[in-house]
């Protein structure tokens, strides 16, 4: 069987096949070019107002994370002026 008997016989399944594949690649295209790398930002203007929060709660506070300090120094501490939650500057 040639090639154009076989198009005759199976016309409408190639006509088929060749719109898919058409299809397919009108699709790729579209949504390879509907992606851009540019980065969107959402923008809205700014307003000015009072902030008016209040919480009314009871029992401890707790940190989310605690942090060790310490230091690497040899010899002796003679003095220490700080105590414990006293807060230190450098």
């Amino acid at each position: 069987m040639s090639l154009e008997e076989s198009y005759r016989q199976h016309s409408t399944g190639y006509t088929v096949g060749i719109v898919c594949l058409l299809l397919v690649i009108v699709g790729a295209i579209y949504f390879a070019k509907g992606r851009s790398k540019a980065v969107k930002y959402l923008t809205a203007s700014v307003r000015h107002g009072e902030i008016n929060s209040t919480v009314q709660a009871t029992g401890a506070i707790n940190p989310l994370t605690t942090v060790p300090v310490g230091s690497y120094v040899s010899g002796t501490v003679k003095y220490i002026f700080a105590d414990f939650n006293t807060r230190v500057q450098s």
